[in-house]
């Protein structure tokens, strides 16, 4: 982005840090939305939490009967607060993402490729947006450090995730 003239703005992070800020509070949604009218911010990629989306969550569940989440009712059953977190942030994500597009501006959401938040009520109409476009893409997974040379030019990794941005 430096390299076209660009700036960066740093990353908000839900897990803490310097730049931690709570998107399930009102004023943590207050600042996207203000982020999002900001006139020097033009792009912003999303990387809302998977864990409870995700098909390890919803098939593999460690302890029977903690999710609640299908391919059919893929916004739980409201009762597990954890689930419940997850459907404020994608929410949050696709108001987001609705007035970034009225704007004119650029976004991106990132998520394993089979996520159940892209089959949310809040998430389908997002595919009708002007410009929308579905990529999905071989990568790394998250934190491992196991490599091998196996021709894969781009990564060189012996376990990928397919992520949908």
């Amino acid at each position: 982005i430096h390299a076209f003239g660009g700036r960066c703005f740093a990353g908000w992070d839900l897990l803490g840090g310097a730049h931690a800020v709570d998107l399930s509070t009102a004023g943590g949604r207050e600042m996207l939305l203000a982020a999002c009218r900001d006139e020097r911010i033009r792009y912003i990629h999303f990387g809302p939490p998977c864990s409870t989306f995700c098909r390890a969550y919803v098939n593999y569940t460690f302890s029977p009967g903690t999710g609640s989440r299908s391919a059919a009712v893929p916004q739980g059953n409201g009762r597990i607060p954890k689930e419940g977190i997850g459907n404020k942030l994608a929410c949050l994500v696709a108001e987001a993402v609705v007035l970034l597009t009225r704007l004119g501006k650029w976004w991106s959401i990132e998520q394993p490729s089979g996520s159940l938040m892209f089959k949310l009520r809040s998430f389908l109409g997002l595919r009708g947006l002007p410009g929308f476009l579905s990529v999905v893409f071989d990568q790394c997974m998250y934190g491992l450090e196991e490599l091998v040379d196996d021709g894969a030019a781009a990564t060189g990794c012996r376990h990928r995730k397919r992520t949908e941005v």
